[in-house]
């Protein structure tokens, strides 16, 4: 496949029917990954390509660099298109497609697209903690298997996300263990509360129609459900198979890895466990305590008849309303059990004689059987509540800052690192309580008069701030329009972020940002007066309709704590942008 197919195929993403929000990863024609990127170590081999670790070259980093010449790290997968055959190419651009759509804190976020004449890479968040079956897997071999609490606020964060996804109208289809990743590095402590998830691997994710069945063969043989596996041909499917594989890994995680139906393609031939499969019948190991919640749970979603499985929305209700509360109340009274015989113990030691050894070392086991020992299970999840600054933050965004640096927050919080953020994460799960992945008007009016009700504020003024956040126009805010209208008030316009952002926007490096820039973030919202008014706005009374990089500071450093002045010194390394000496590739 040529380059100009290779282009014209990445830029389906780009036509003007995207949204803005659709648009923010960035796609690169004709250049090479490591034009701009090193190449770190290689994680993962497969018969198309490899997943890398890659970090922005010196020259690149220079704007966002960190603590003690620490480097921002990412995962790239890449594909050698000219390999590929068609149907394989359509599942790649597939994938691209997909990413672009969905933005939700529990999905993997895709920051970048290179494409030259034979490959294709595409440049993600990078998980540490591996896949959720590794993590599973160590914790055991800990001896601290997952509780069942834990399992619960594991699942709880799939659910989100395909909740989102399925009201978006996409099922993932290839919903495993291995397409399930854990962000961060963990302990393996069992604290499931601290542990971010993220779906990837949307390859065969598919746009599907309420009421219309899909037909392709996909998936994997341990977590498909029977009527892809079995009936396919025949009866097709529908979203309901996403639930099916959500039931078997809740299954397999709370039966510390065993398999509820079939393990691999071999056992497709054994007619006993094709029956079993085909029939919905397993069962609980009796030596492993799970409860009757978790037991309804994985019930309603393995039931033989997708129309009688739980949709994703009301699985998750179950979870959070019916499953997680016992859990965290019995967690409580454990620990308070807990606290309470380490009380009895120090007191009784106090009253041992100091002068004997054999005490002496009694005193010293206790104390380092009660260091050991683990917290039991999750810290309770705490009320969460808008601090005033949010508020503030919130209230300055939506009526006082102009298009274009609403336009730059948004690209700002898009390409940021959230693995920092989980306080705004939190805040925006604890507002979204109908649990759709953005937020709504009235979500917000019920958040601030429970979380800010020190201070009340009119229908119409929250409404008025709604819109203000709601850049898309469509009715709700996505994450990234929630913490683009926050990151001000957090303190997070740090040069090292501004400085990605102008790149971002400035996509040729030319070293200012043009009206085609501008039109090419704002895709649908494009129009010729909107973007002369940002060009207005930042130029600084200029005519040449360009926004060069210290204008660019000066507009984002209004109204919030910036030092214009000790800020240029900072970046006048970038000083080559602003003359053109960039070489064109950033």
């Amino acid at each position: 496949m040529d380059s100009l197919s290779i282009d014209k195929r990445a830029r389906s993403s780009l036509d003007l029917a995207k949204l803005s929000r659709q648009r923010m990863a960035w796609l690169r024609t004709n250049m090479h990954i490591e034009e701009v990127y090193d190449i770190l170590e290689t994680i993962g081999h497969g018969s198309m390509g490899e997943v890398t670790v890659v970090a922005k070259k010196k020259q690149h980093q220079e704007q966002q660099h960190q603590q003690q010449g620490e480097r921002r790290l990412y995962a790239c997968k890449s594909v050698r298109t000219i390999r590929m055959t068609p149907k394989e190419l359509d599942e790649f651009f597939n994938e691209i497609d997909v990413l672009r759509e969905l933005l939700h804190p529990n999905i993997i976020q895709m920051f970048e697209i290179y494409a030259t004449k034979n490959k294709v890479w595409i440049v993600t968040e990078l998980c540490k903690g591996g896949n959720l079956g590794e993590y599973a897997r160590r914790a055991t071999q800990q001896d601290q298997p997952l509780s069942e609490e834990a399992v619960a606020l594991l699942i709880e964060q799939i659910l989100r996300a395909v909740t989102y996804m399925h009201r978006h109208s996409i099922c993932h289809r290839d919903l495993k263990f291995e397409n399930i990743m854990i962000l961060d590095e963990t302990d393996n402590n069992n604290n499931a509360a601290s542990i971010v998830v993220k779906l990837i691997d949307f390859g065969l994710g598919s746009k599907f129609t309420k009421g219309s069945k899909m037909g392709r063969a996909c998936g994997t043989v341990y977590t498909a459900a029977p009527e892809i596996l079995l009936f396919r041909s025949t009866v097709g499917y529908t979203e309901k198979a996403d639930i099916w594989s959500i039931g078997v890994v809740t299954y397999m995680l709370l039966t510390h890895g065993q398999y509820p139906f079939l393990k691999d393609r071999e056992e497709l031939h054994d007619r006993m466990k094709r029956d079993k499969l085909e029939n919905a019948e397993y069962s609980f190991p009796v030596e492993i305590h799970v409860s009757a919640d978790a037991q309804t749970f994985v019930s309603n979603c393995l039931k033989r008849y997708p129309g009688a499985r739980w949709s994703a929305i009301k699985a998750l209700t179950f979870l959070q309303e019916e499953w997680i509360p016992p859990l965290q109340q019995l967690q409580q009274q454990q620990s308070h059990t807990i606290a309470s015989s380490n009380n009895a113990d120090k007191k009784e030691i106090s009253e041992l004689p100091t002068d004997s050894n054999s005490n002496a070392e009694l005193v010293q086991s206790i104390h380092d059987t009660t260091a050991a020992t683990p917290a039991m299970g999750q810290k309770k999840r705490s009320r969460v509540r808008m601090e005033t600054c949010m508020l503030n933050g919130i209230s300055a965004y939506a009526s006082t800052y102009g298009e274009f640096k609403k336009r730059v927050l948004l690209a700002m919080a898009y390409q940021m690192d959230k693995t920092s953020i989980t306080k705004l994460r939190d805040l925006f799960f604890a507002i979204d309580t109908n649990n759709i992945g953005t937020l709504t008007v009235d979500e917000l009016k019920g958040a601030l008069d429970q979380m800010h009700a020190d201070k009340h504020l009119s229908a119409s003024t929250i409404e008025k701030m709604f819109k203000g956040i709601d850049v898309d126009g469509l009715g709700t805010i996505h994450y990234h329009e929630f913490l683009a209208a926050l990151l001000e008030s957090q303190g997070m316009l740090t040069e090292e972020r501004l400085a990605d952002a102008f790149e971002r926007i400035d996509s040729e490096g030319k070293g200012y940002i043009s009206k085609e820039n501008l039109k090419s973030i704002l895709g649908p919202d494009y129009n010729s007066k909107m973007v002369d008014k940002m060009i207005k706005e930042a130029s600084n009374g200029k005519h040449d309709g360009k926004i060069n990089y210290q204008d660019f500071l000066r507009v984002m450093a209004q109204k919030n704590d910036i030092d214009n002045n000790s800020f240029f010194r900072r970046r006048s390394i970038k000083g080559e942008r602003n003359n053109g000496t960039n070489n064109g590739n950033l």
